[in-house]
């Protein structure tokens, strides 16, 4: 049976999309190294703070890749956030932790979201993900 178009012509949208699909499966299928967040959280709460002090929290992450994720860097866009990341290659299948430190020193009161980007070999790097939390009013200092 042929689909017949406009004038009567058989239609040949069907074999361009087999292509596409055929193209989308065969790149996903060669896909290398993946960084994807444990638990879809792309967020780290740091809490409530008190101004002037410093609070870590693990950022978890996994290689759902075929091949090993390496970490380069790790950046924002302010000083009062960075991250220690893992140097060795990340195996597929692998888990590893980012610990995530913020500092409120110099911060006004009040809620916070930092955007923080993790880049890698992986095709879709760099990734980004927030921080969030509340700094206090009432310094630790006296």
């Amino acid at each position: 049976m042929k689909l017949l178009g406009r004038a009567g012509r058989p239609v040949r949208k069907a074999r361009a999309v087999i292509a596409v699909v055929a193209l989308a499966a065969a790149m996903a299928a060669a896909a290398g190294p993946r960084l994807s967040f444990v638990g879809d959280r792309n967020s780290v709460e740091m809490g409530v703070m008190l101004r002037d002090t410093f609070c870590t929290r693990p950022l978890r992450i996994v290689n759902t890749g075929d091949s090993a994720l390496v970490i380069t860097s790790v950046f924002s866009d302010c000083r009062c956030s960075y991250a220690k990341f893992p140097r060795e290659a990340i195996a597929p299948g692998d888990t590893a932790v980012i610990e995530v430190f913020f500092s409120s020193a110099r911060r006004h009161p009040g809620a916070f979201v930092k955007s923080m980007r993790i880049r890698s070999n992986d095709k879709c790097s760099p990734h980004s993900f927030v921080i969030t939390g509340t700094v206090d009013r009432y310094s630790t200092k006296d």
